[in-house]
């Protein structure tokens, strides 16, 4: 959520409290859009990866505080819900010239320190949106990691369903129907998350941009096709997640595509106070200025692009960050830095195009992409601007890759690295061979021998050629 809660401040002090907090923090934030209060820099990106810890034997290892015990003087490192999962963080650097290969440069080393501590505990790491061979004991809830916010949030959901059930009914090859009062089965998903600070004049079309880039980006970059043994979407992630997040008191869900293009970030902010209810009325005394109870609730409210306020670095001059958190973690370090170069590349360029996206997409047609993306994938049908249909891989081929290129060029990298990032996502496109592909490949040929698809894939990971080129027998 960004924010540390201590145990001393898990029990809530009441919801008049913290909605009387919430909606001056609001009303302020309403000021800051008017007077242009937020810094108006270049684009800066930042990159989160999450991960999971498994032992020798590849079996779940609920050991994540002490490989960031092991690992928090060398990166940046925190713990995840599930006491099996962890994530660690790049640092941000201005969109321009070479940052596309400082980001990578920068996350190799932390990954590569990363494994160094877990080797030191006897650990491997994989990267992999959902484990595919999790059962049903890996989700109790004393697998939560000891960390006061976490427990805390699932007894604020326990309490939320009164007594009833978060429905879990997703259809794929197989059928996943199951009933849930937590938040585990949301947990044992993992992102790749890219964070991207705006400027303020052009960030409500930046945030359309990318709403629009999250059918392809999902498509090209899943990774997520089994949940519980079972064969699903190809992104099972996405209705996972939103489906684990509705409750009786809310009737819907908090993770979200959103219903409408915005003309302002600050849209939805007001969302957030008028349609979701607090998961966490902690109060603190502090000053308006740090938004501390707006950015509480907004850290509990999940959308797929989640609009962040952040703060210039030494000084108190707030800055707009959009958290793009669609897509799963994997396979590999490389092919993450492709997908954050192209969804970087075609959100710039849609962004600065004379004639706006979103006037040439309908957001039905924009959210439609989007699931039928997680579902399908690269064979997705898809609806583009002014009304072209097509498929997703059709359209990857023909114009999006080209966009992505021209707005990383247009951010100053040459055509040598645009074309060493995205021509991964090329060859994936042509070969059709995801993440989530080559999975569902290997069970076809193979079996569903699970352990046995995780150890090839871990040392296929560790190995970090892209996953087009990795072979399915």
């Amino acid at each position: 959520m960004g924010l540390q809660l201590d145990q001393t401040q898990i029990k809530g002090q009441g919801h008049e409290l913290f909605m009387a907090h919430l909606q001056q923090e609001t009303d302020l934030l309403k000021q800051w859009f008017v007077n242009k209060h937020f810094a108006d820099n270049e684009l800066e990106i930042g990159l989160e990866i999450e991960f999971w810890l498994r032992n020798q034997k590849m079996r779940c290892a609920h050991q994540n505080l002490e490989l960031i015990a092991k690992a928090k003087n060398d990166i940046l490192i925190e713990p995840e819900v599930m006491a099996y999962s962890a994530e660690i963080q790049s640092d941000h650097y201005p969109a321009n010239n070479d940052f596309l290969n400082k980001l990578g440069t920068n996350l190799h080393n932390a990954w590569h320190k990363c494994i160094s501590a877990a080797e030191k505990l006897d650990l491997v790491l994989l990267l992999i949106g959902t484990p595919p061979d999790l059962c049903k004991r890996e989700l109790h809830r004393r697998n939560i990691t000891d960390v006061a916010r976490f427990k805390a949030l699932n007894q604020r959901v326990i309490e939320l369903h009164n007594k009833s059930y978060a429905k879990i009914d997703i259809q794929g090859r197989d059928h996943l129907r199951m009933k849930t009062q937590e938040i585990q089965l949301a947990a044992t998903t993992a992102a790749f998350q890219i964070h991207i600070k705006v400027g303020l004049a052009n960030s409500h079309r930046y945030y359309n941009a990318a709403q629009i880039c999250l059918a392809p980006l999902t498509a090209i970059a899943a990774n997520s096709p089994f949940f519980l043994r079972k064969q699903l979407w190809d992104e099972t992630r996405i209705p996972l997640f939103e489906q684990t997040l509705v409750t009786k008191t809310q009737g819907k869900s908090r993770a979200l595509f959103g219903d409408r293009y915005i003309d302002s970030m600050y849209d939805l902010y007001s969302e957030n106070i008028e349609r979701f209810s607090f998961w966490l009325d902690v109060c603190r005394d502090a000053p308006l200025e740090e938004m501390w109870h707006l950015r509480l609730h907004n850290g509990t409210i999940y959308r797929w692009n989640r609009p962040v306020i952040g703060f210039e670095d030494g000084t108190d001059q707030p800055h707009l960050r959009i958290e793009m958190r669609t897509i799963p973690t994997g396979p590999t370090i490389n092919d993450m830095l492709a997908n954050a170069a192209f969804f970087i590349g075609l959100t710039h360029k849609l962004t600065i195009l004379d004639s706006p996206p979103e006037t040439n997409l309908l957001f039905t047609d924009a959210k439609q992409n989007f699931y039928q993306a997680a579902e399908h994938g690269l064979q997705a049908p898809m609806t583009w601007l002014k009304n072209k249909k097509t498929t997703i891989q059709n359209l990857m081929l023909d114009e999006l890759l080209p966009l992505a290129e021209s707005g990383l060029q247009q951010l100053g990298i040459t055509q040598n690295t645009s074309k060493k990032y995205l021509n991964t996502i090329e060859k994936r496109a042509q070969n059709q061979q995801t993440g989530s592909q080559w999975q569902q490949q290997f069970m076809a040929k193979r079996g569903r021998k699970f352990i046995d698809m995780l150890k090839i894939y871990r040392q296929l990971q560790y190995e970090n050629s892209p996953v087009h080129e990795w072979p399915v027998s």
